[in-house]
């Protein structure tokens, strides 16, 4: 027995030994398991946690919007809208409102987390209690006095930085505006005082016509009764001399002719001038409407390419009612252009026939018309037609597109009614007014353009 208890306490000093060893060694590193991979369901099912600030921080509708959002995940719908904008404007609290959300059948359903909602929102329900609830509201806006105070405070110094900001910017856009309105009054008043300029010397030119037709019809009147002495005395036994009468009154009414053309040029001359601030008009908002078409430079150049390819050698190319973009266009791909109105205002709104007539026969190598339907309301296509044949020298191209041009654009202005050219039946008018090589050119983006060659 005494043997035993020997062993026995030898063994335990023994494990003694091996614990303060064990105690002295530094210990092994711990390992822990690897996070798991979060699952990508789960995630997307479990609600993402909302915070009231969060949810508050809009105002009126997009409150309303980012609470149905974020809470029924949702924008919201007519009535249940209605509903809670009606709740706002009565003066309810951005908690209730979340509160209704949340705690709805459907809100409860989807189950977004919002921290610290339901103590507030059952507080709200609270205020609606008689007496009760009116106590408990008056009780707590007074201790939450102080912090309504700061709030307050925040929202005046917020409110006048906006409002200087505010102020700021419409100070500047109305800078810039006025700044605009100076410049187009300068424009105008340029332009009024050339206009001025052009009818002093319009009515001056007129006063001196007047005069000279006035001394002229005297001296015409004057030599027609020479002649009328003359034929007396002669009597019917000179016929030579007769002859010679009659050729001298043929004259008398050929330049009582040229003085009746006289007049009605210089009627048509007042009448340019009454028209000139309709013209200037037309002609601003006509470059400012085929500027801000992006289409229209691609149309061009096909059209030009075109004519420039069917035109043999030099020669005049007279363009009735195109645009100064199309004459700028010809004129750097080396074609003579002649706009027909000698410079001034833009040749768009001249007559066409006007034009034409002016052109002698055989005189031009190509004539363009870009804006058809326009030229046409102004000239039949019987009269254009042989107009061109005249003015083309053989083997002369006609260029004819069926686009919004100037003219049109000038004519809408004036109240003019417009209508669709067709190209199939020009083409056919064309073949049957005498043109050859009658062909379709059209644009890139499918404007229709005629090309028709004179024999």
């Amino acid at each position: 027995m005494h043997t035993d208890d020997t062993y026995l306490a030898r063994i335990k000093d023994e494990i003694r030994a091996e614990a303060e060893a064990a105690r002295g060694r530094s210990p092994l590193p711990r390992r822990e398991a690897p996070p798991a991979a979060p699952d990508p369901v789960a995630a997307a099912d479990t609600p993402r946690v909302r915070t009231i600030p969060e949810l508050s921080a809009a105002h009126h509708l997009d409150f309303l919007h980012g609470a149905f959002r974020a809470i029924l995940k949702r924008p919201p719908d007519g009535p249940g809208e209605l509903v809670q904008l009606r709740l706002l404007a009565a003066g309810a609290s951005k908690i209730e409102i979340l509160g209704n959300l949340r705690y709805s059948p459907e809100g409860r359903e989807v189950g977004v987390p919002i921290p610290g909602l339901r103590p507030r929102y059952l507080l709200t329900k609270l205020f609606r209690v008689p007496v009760i609830g009116y106590l408990a509201e008056w009780l707590l806006a007074l201790a939450g006095l102080p912090k309504l105070m700061h709030h307050l405070r925040a929202s005046d110094t917020y409110n006048a930085a906006r409002a200087r900001d505010t102020a700021a910017a419409i100070d500047a856009r109305f800078a810039d505006h006025t700044r605009d309105i100076a410049e187009h009054q300068k424009l105008i008043e340029d332009q009024l005082d050339r206009l001025n300029a052009r009818s002093d010397d319009l009515r001056r030119v007129q006063t001196e016509l007047a005069g000279f037709v006035d001394v002229a019809q005297r001296r015409f009147a004057a030599f027609d009764g020479a002649l009328d002495t003359v034929r007396d005395l002669t009597g019917t036994s000179g016929t030579r001399v007769q002859t010679q009468i009659d050729e001298l009154r043929h004259h008398v009414l050929s330049m009582n002719h040229w003085l009746t053309s006289l007049r009605r040029t210089v009627a048509a001359l007042e009448d340019a001038d009454a028209q000139q601030p309709a013209r200037t008009l037309a002609a601003a908002v006509a470059e400012r409407r085929l500027g801000g078409d992006p289409l229209r430079p691609l149309r061009l150049a096909a059209w030009r390419d075109a004519l420039a390819a069917d035109v043999a050698g030099a020669g005049r190319v007279l363009d009735l009612g195109s645009g100064a973009d199309w004459q700028a266009v010809l004129a750097a791909q080396q074609l003579a252009i002649d706009p027909g109105d000698g410079g001034g205002l833009p040749s768009f709104l001249d007559d066409p026939g006007t034009a034409l007539a002016r052109t002698g026969d055989g005189e031009l190598a190509a004539l363009s018309l870009l804006d058809a339907a326009a030229v046409l309301r102004r000239l039949p296509a019987a009269e254009l037609f042989a107009s061109a044949q005249r003015a083309l020298r053989s083997g002369g191209v006609l260029l004819i597109a069926f686009t919004d041009g100037p003219v049109s654009i000038a004519d809408r202005l004036d109240g003019r009614a417009g209508f669709d050219a067709d190209p199939a039946l020009f083409a056919q008018a064309l073949e049957a007014a005498g043109f050859a090589d009658v062909r379709r050119c059209d644009a890139a983006d499918g404007s229709p353009a005629l090309l028709a060659r004179r024999p």
